[in-house]
């Protein structure tokens, strides 16, 4: 249950921070692992890309 006072934020992210282990990926888990602790303690909602790694993988076999 989300109480009245909780701050809910919706986060548009290029990359997917629970597979992405480069640079981009520590700094997402990072900031959502600051939001979602204490004064804030925001309820987060990620909004991931969708895979796109086979779409890259069959056009590199087709040149």
């Amino acid at each position: 249950m989300i109480s009245r006072n909780s701050l809910q934020i919706l986060l548009p992210s290029i990359i997917d921070p629970s597979v992405h282990r480069g640079g981009a990926g520590t700094v997402t888990r990072a900031i959502l692992q600051l939001l979602g602790q204490d004064p804030l303690g925001a309820q987060i909602e990620q909004v991931l890309p969708a895979s796109t790694q086979g779409r890259f993988h069959r056009a590199r076999q087709l040149a």
